[in-house]
């Protein structure tokens, strides 16, 4: 189960089922000593393929209020603002009436801001070509609360620099650096954070990509987890 809401089905379940497996502490809400927490299952290999150009910026995943996707967008204004003439793409379905209406919400804030021409509303793509269209951008935006994304994992395994306020992705980013981590709604500060990137050494930013690859290898790669699921189901 990986998800914020409880609902009465989760509760009930809690109570028939002997174990429960989840990828973070904050994608199942329910206290109960039956969960173990195993991370995500991502697909990993050992090649680092990117776009080594690191104004080129994405945020993939539904479009959401919770994604709070307006926040990053004031992040990327901020960032052309200071000249640094960033793109952002948003990739990502609308799944609700809500979402549609957020969505419009979002294309008037880039509309009014004079930001078309740096920052595109992409329709979603399929699972299967995921790796292929994040390994053409260098930078990954991510804020939305709750539990344990998969998308900014998934982009640390392709070798994407990402940034989140996501506490759960947060976690797994403060092992590499914590520059990658910005509070929650604080354009401001992911702008700063991005802006400090950009004066790194490139050999140190290479560094990152490697460490951001591994660090989704070693705790959330789908090898460990099927191992894991495994080894409690037969315990």
């Amino acid at each position: 189960y990986t998800h914020k809401a409880i609902s009465k089905w989760l509760v009930v379940s809690e109570i028939i089922v002997k174990k429960i497996f989840s990828a973070s502490k904050e994608s199942f809400n329910l206290t109960t000593e039956k969960l173990f927490v195993f991370g995500h299952g991502i697909k990993t290999n050992d090649r680092l393929e990117y776009n080594d150009n690191l104004k080129q910026i994405v945020t993939l995943g539904r479009v959401a209020k919770v994604k709070k996707i307006d926040t990053l967008i004031k992040a990327i204004k901020i960032l052309n603002d200071n000249g640094f003439e960033v793109n952002y793409d948003i990739i990502g379905p609308c799944l609700c009436d809500a979402d549609k209406k957020y969505f419009d919400e979002l294309k008037k804030l880039v509309n009014d801001n004079n930001l078309n021409e740096r920052i595109r509303f992409l329709p979603a793509i399929s699972y299967q070509s995921i790796e292929r269209v994040l390994q053409t951008y260098s930078i990954f935006i991510h804020q939305c609360q709750g539990g344990l994304d998969k998308a900014p994992l998934e982009a640390m395994a392709f070798g994407l620099l990402v940034f989140s306020s996501n506490k759960s992705v947060a976690d797994n980013l403060r092992m590499i650096d914590d520059l990658f981590v910005f509070a929650e709604d604080d354009e401001c500060e992911l702008a700063d954070k991005i802006k400090q990137l950009f004066l790194t050494d490139e050999n140190k930013i290479v560094d990152y990509r490697k460490k951001m690859k591994e660090q989704i290898k070693n705790n959330h790669s789908l090898e460990r987890l099927i191992s894991k699921i495994v080894d409690e189901i037969v315990s």
